[in-house]
């Protein structure tokens, strides 16, 4: 087994191409001439001959050196962070990614013989930098500061792909992470806040709830609650709250249940009739849309599944995750949104 310090290829105007598709287990490197080019008999070599003393080398460690069960060393988006991947398949160009990892990524990407791409404003194709790819599974995320310090000295190449200290990698593999005292907290009050959820707040009052935390903790730009009679729908087709995050390109569906227990499929099915009624009711709507079922209660593992296939998947949000959220982001201003009846 051999140790990697490995940056992904990003790009400043969409740096959530490459990291959405970490979050998803696939690591990129860039060298998107070489994919549009079409196949070619030795990709390395004319990455050697094309690049300068640090990408062509690093390209060559990405694609042909590093082997299934190395690990990779990558720092996250916010540079603080640090993780640690496993690499579980070969060097593949992006164009042969599952096309569903490249639709689950937020705005309106696409994927085609050429890479992936979205079409700006001006209505010209836009492709990324994402080149090749290779499947991860993450192991750990560490705070860069408390790593050993042959790992941090490792970091500071300013290539892509280079060999890290193998005894500094196991060791902070094997480090017990500090847990910071406000997750201790946070988790010692959620049974509390969920408890308080169950007794005090009624359907009404969820979806009060719900586009207040939206709106206000989450950073949509603005949320609503749409009619209840609202036409055009069907099915039972519902959504209590929708939200739309102009950064983001992004508009989101959400189903409130106010439950104990466990919560059944039907959330799931609601919502997601709803956003794809919505879809084909606006066929020109460029905004990105996703679903979510937000509940005070747990989900059993047939509603896990079912919401996984749906389409578009719909992201459970059950009661301990929403308490969270709550203890996370604070109360201020909730007494205005959520009144007392």
């Amino acid at each position: 087994m051999n140790y990697w310090i490995h940056k992904v290829r990003s790009t400043e105007e969409n740096p959530s191409i490459s990291y959405g598709l970490l979050d998803r287990g696939w690591t990129n490197t860039g060298w998107q001439c070489l994919v549009e080019e079409g196949p070619l008999d030795n990709p390395v070599n004319e990455a050697i001959k094309r690049g300068n003393r640090n990408n062509g080398p690093s390209f060559r460690r990405y694609k042909q050196e590093a082997a299934v069960g190395d690990i990779f060393v990558t720092p996250l988006i916010n540079s603080q962070d640090i993780g640690f991947f496993e690499l579980l398949g070969d060097a593949v160009p992006v164009t042969e990614l599952p096309v569903e990892v490249v639709e689950s990524l937020p705005g309106d990407i696409h994927l085609d013989d050429a890479g992936i791409y979205d079409i700006a404003s001006d209505g010209k194709r836009h492709t990324y930098d994402v080149g090749f790819v290779r499947p991860v599974k993450r192991l750990k995320v560490m705070r860069r500061t408390i790593l050993p310090p042959e790992l941090k000295k490792n970091l500071r190449y300013r290539g892509t792909t280079c060999h890290a200290d193998g005894n500094a990698v196991r060791e902070a593999l094997s480090m017990e992470a500090p847990v910071p005292i406000s997750d201790y907290l946070r988790q010692g009050l959620v049974p509390e806040v969920l408890g308080i959820l169950h007794k005090r707040i009624d359907p009404n009052q969820l979806e009060d709830l719900v586009k207040w935390v939206a709106e206000e903790k989450l950073g949509a730009n603005r949320a609503w609650k749409p009619a209840k009679n609202e036409s055009g729908k069907r099915d039972g087709a519902d959504a209590d709250v929708v939200a739309e995050f102009d950064d983001l390109n992004l508009r989101v569906y959400i189903q409130a249940k106010c439950h104990e227990g466990q919560t059944g499929s039907w959330g799931v099915e609601q919502v997601s009739r709803y956003a794809a009624q919505r879809a084909e009711a606006n066929p020109d709507d460029e905004m990105a849309t996703e679903a979510w079922l937000v509940s005070t209660a747990d989900f059993p593992d047939e509603v896990v599944e079912l919401a996984e296939r749906e389409t578009p998947r719909v992201r459970l949000i059950g009661g301990a995750d929403l308490a969270d959220i709550l203890l996370r982001h604070g109360f201020s201003g909730i007494d205005d949104a959520v009144p007392v009846r």
